[in-house]
This record gives structure tokens, C-alpha cells and sequence, in this order.
């Protein structure tokens, strides 16, 4: 992540003449201590959407930001009736074959086709956690 987050940690009164060496080391130590505290506690909360949470820490860095959409990302996974994390729901061997090949279209851009049979309820409650996690969908 230093290449990511290099530029946002970045402070130009590093180099300002009038800042001695001790003190540009040091807000250079302190910058890369609290990245690191918070890319550690993003993990350690064994959230199910680390990927997603690390993403959004690089982009912002803010920790509220990601504590949010955290909650934001269990509330919707919880409505959409997959408990804690998506990964908890146990798959038929059948919906498990399914499950892996929509997985295989790793490029968001070229999108993949889903034909979904549901309720209006379960579609209310597909879409809202495809907007919680951040996914584009085109309903036709």
C-alpha cells in the first residue's frame, strides 16, 4: 500500500526549508505509524468486506468513513437474509458450481449477466445490498 498511500500521506511543509530534518522524520514516522494502526485494526475487525474497507481507507483515509460502511455493508448483508457474511451462507453443490462461475468475470467493466426469478420483496432486497457493496445494475 506505500505506493498508494504515499502521496496522501505526503505533507509538502516537509519541504520547506524552515523544517529541520528531526521534524520532517518525524511527521514522516507519524504518518506511516497511524496508516499502519489503521490498516492493522481494519483487519483485525475479520469484517467479511475487508477488501471493500481497505479500498476505502486508501481512497480517504478515514477510519469513520470505513466504520460506516462496514455497518452499512452488515446491515444490508443482514437484510438480504446472509447473517453476518456472505461467505456464512452454506451452498447446495448445485448453487455452488453457480456461485464459482459468476466469480470467474473478475473485470467489473465487462459486467456479468444475472437472471434472477424472485419476489418483488427479494429483489427490494438484492438491490439494496448490491448498492451497499458498491455494485452497478441495470434492472430491464
Amino acid at each position: 500500500y506505500a505506493e498508494i498511500l504515499y502521496p496522501k500521506l505526503f505533507d509538502s511543509r516537509w519541504l520547506n526549508s524552515t523544517t529541520t530534518k528531526v521534524q520532517y522524520e518525524e511527521g514522516v514516522q507519524t504518518a506511516v505509524s497511524q496508516a499502519l494502526t489503521d490498516l492493522n485494526a481494519i483487519r483485525a475487525m475479520e469484517s467479511p468486506f475487508v477488501d471493500t474497507l481497505l479500498e476505502i481507507y486508501i481512497s480517504s483515509l478515514s477510519m469513520e468513513q470505513v466504520t460506516e460502511k462496514n455497518d452499512e455493508l452488515t446491515a444490508a448483508s443482514q437484510k438480504a437474509g446472509l447473517g453476518s457474511a456472505p461467505d456464512s451462507v452454506n451452498l447446495t453443490p448445485d448453487q455452488a458450481v453457480i456461485h464459482q462461475e459468476l466469480k470467474l468475470n473478475k473485470n467489473a467493466d465487462e459486467g456479468t449477466v444475472l437472471k434472477i426469478h424472485c419476489t418483488r420483496f427479494q429483489l427490494e432486497q438484492i438491490t439494496d445490498f448490491m448498492e451497499a457493496i458498491g455494485v452497478a445494475y441495470e434492472i430491464q
